[in-house]
């Protein structure tokens, strides 16, 4: 069973869920500078829907027009963000599914415990709430089906907001009253050559039959019968590669010079993490989570790929200075890494020496953890007492004093004393 979920709008929607001073109102969100002739509305708010306004209308005929509507640029970085909050929800319900850069997911249920044992509507009517409430995307469209391929179609018709289910068995009828126009994937010359035969709905396709389909449109006539048919040749969906740390308080806090510690922990354990699977960070995402199950994420980008640990630790301190505002004790503090980019082990021309030497010490002491566990080498910050008994000092760093007899694993020459 596969779930398709489409966000009608989504540059609008998700700039009204993270922007509170546009929500309720009527506005237009636009990819060029409004001074070009060439600008034209990319995307509308619902009041700006119901105003008449479209996608594809110039913005000066708009304004002409709505002399109060808001021309709002779109914010790639806050859909980067929505996108992420939709694969947070996503993954709650399997660990297979899909997002693309428009906001629309695909979620394969297939075999997973909720499938089995909740009826497929209520599970619609479910993820519909979770993204209302914990992300604030308000026109949600699902399709549900045995075919991704018809999911995603019924999604289509579903807009803005409504639930169209495919029972299994149906697929050919329900097919056949769909209009042809809906086909993902059909070459442009394809849709022409149909609309010349005056095809309009799939049914009709599905009449025509495979060979029929293949002697007036070669191969395109034959993709064009097995999508008609609900064969979809696209490949599975595939759970996205994550790098991720995460520290669970084993009791309530809610200091926050102690939980930047944790934070510092975190990021500690991610970096280690990244250069363990030599690979790189190009986002971060911070997800906390209260005592009371709510939880709030932001995201930060790196100028540049990197796995340092004091680049983590500074963007992770920053993100949780701008996330914790509740003052509510916190539960789990999670740090995540989507789609890592592979280290290429290039060298960096414009790479400082206290960088370099920065990550010569972090590759020594990843190797260090590697053969004697994470917790063999912890950093002074991330302890809330540092000088402690069984603890030496290493200007930076505190080490345990059972690892002295491991420190040739480190380049000598970086302020590790006895």
């Amino acid at each position: 069973m596969f779930i398709s979920l489409d966000h009608d709008h989504f540059s609008a929607q998700a700039l009204s869920a993270y922007d509170p001073t546009l929500r309720g109102h009527a506005f237009v969100v636009v990819r060029q500078s409004t001074g070009s002739h060439k600008c034209a509305v990319w995307a509308c708010s619902s009041r700006a829907q119901k105003l008449g306004i479209h996608r594809g209308q110039p913005v000066q005929m708009v304004l002409r027009k709505h002399r109060k509507i808001e021309v709002v640029p779109r914010d790639d970085l806050i859909e980067q963000t929505a996108r992420e909050e939709l694969a947070w929800v996503a993954e709650h319900y399997t660990p297979e599914f899909d997002v693309t850069e428009f906001g629309r997911c695909l979620l394969n249920l297939t075999g997973t415990p909720i499938e089995q044992e909740v009826d497929i509507a209520d599970i619609a009517k479910q993820i519909r709430h979770d993204i209302i409430h914990k992300i604030g995307i308000q026109d949600v469209a699902i399709g549900a089906a045995s075919s991704r391929l018809i999911a995603g179609m019924l999604a289509r018709l579903a807009r803005p907001c409504d639930t169209r289910i495919c029972i299994p068995g149906t697929e050919s009828e329900t097919l056949a009253s769909v209009s042809a126009d809906l086909l993902p994937g059909v070459s442009g010359r394809a849709k022409e050559r149909i609309r010349q035969y005056g095809i309009k709905r799939i049914g009709q396709i599905q009449n025509l039959g495979k060979n029929a389909l293949v002697a007036r449109l070669g191969g395109d006539g034959e993709r064009l019968y097995s999508l008609a048919v609900g064969v979809d040749t696209k490949k599975k969906v595939e759970k996205k590669e994550s790098i991720e740390a995460e520290t669970i308080l084993d009791r309530d806090i809610n200091d926050e010079k102690i939980l930047r510690q944790h934070v510092r922990y975190t990021a500690d354990k991610l970096s280690h993490g990244l250069i363990s699977a030599t690979a790189w960070a190009s986002r971060l995402t911070f997800v906390l989570t209260y005592t009371d199950k709510r939880r709030t994420q932001k995201t930060a980008s790196f100028a540049s790929p990197t796995n340092e640990r004091d680049t983590l630790t500074r963007t992770a301190l920053r993100l949780f200075h701008d996330l914790y505002q509740r003052r509510v004790t916190i539960k789990t503090i999670r740090l995540v890494v989507r789609l890592p980019r592979q280290d290429t082990q290039q060298i960096d021309l414009f790479e400082s020496a206290t960088e370099k030497r920065q990550r010569t010490i972090g590759n020594a002491i990843t190797k260090v953890r590697d053969r004697l566990g994470f917790d063999s080498v912890i950093p002074a910050a991330n302890f809330v007492v540092a000088d402690t008994p069984d603890a030496v000092s290493t200007g930076t760093e505190w080490i345990p004093t059972k690892l002295i007899d491991h420190l040739e694993l480190l380049d000598e020459g970086h302020g590790y004393q006895r």
